[in-house]
């Protein structure tokens, strides 16, 4: 089974290499921030605006269904999105109440990350549209972070420090597809019983 965590900081490096125009081999995985880039000065922490009591849930899930992790498209984007199958959901607003939380705690734990010439934050959104933005923005403001990356299943919605507003970004065409080709190569490897070994532990 490929542990959720990696899924997700992996398709978020795949995101931001596309949006920054970066190449990938020049962003890697790494903890605190989660994806590094020392030729371009890049941190982002990767996050997901979800509860404590749903990510139990995941996990459970996951370990029933290790490769579907109940959401095939995060594995098979040839459909919409990456983060949720039901391209209609919206996220309600408890959950908004989290994204902002974590943004919050995210900025908090800021002090313990290697800093970089452009700090960020990726934070995967269960829902097609990013709404209560006032609450965010005035959030973002309060953070550490130069940029906050909000992906929404279709869209990244982007906030940068000098603007006053979200830039909506969609997912392209060429980033799915090379996503595809990525999640299939992370299936294969995670079929190798010594790469198992590893992620159990």
């Amino acid at each position: 089974m490929i542990p959720e965590k990696e899924i997700f900081e992996e398709y978020a490096r795949h995101a931001v290499s596309f949006l920054l125009g970066l190449p990938l081999r020049d962003l890697l995985n790494s903890d605190r921030p989660d994806l590094q880039s020392a030729p371009c000065k890049i941190g982002i922490e990767v996050t997901r605006a979800i509860s404590q009591e749903q990510a139990i849930a995941e996990k459970e899930m996951v370990r029933k269904q290790p490769y579907g992790l109940f959401r095939p498209d995060i594995l098979w984007p040839e459909g919409r999105g990456v983060y949720v199958s039901d391209p209609k959901i919206h996220a309600a607003p408890e959950e908004y109440a989290y994204l902002v939380a974590r943004i919050a705690d995210k900025s908090v734990k800021f002090d313990g990350y290697t800093r970089f010439d452009l700090n960020g934050l990726y934070c995967f959104v269960p829902s097609e549209q990013l709404e209560h933005t006032a609450n965010i923005i005035e959030r973002c403001v309060a953070s550490p972070f130069d940029t906050v990356l909000f992906d929404c299943v279709n869209s990244i919605y982007v906030w940068q420090r000098h603007k006053t507003s979200l830039t909506q970004r969609l997912i392209d065409v060429k980033l799915r597809r090379r996503w595809s080709r990525r999640s299939r190569r992370l299936i294969r490897f995670s079929q190798i019983p010594l790469f198992q070994k590893l992620i159990r532990r």
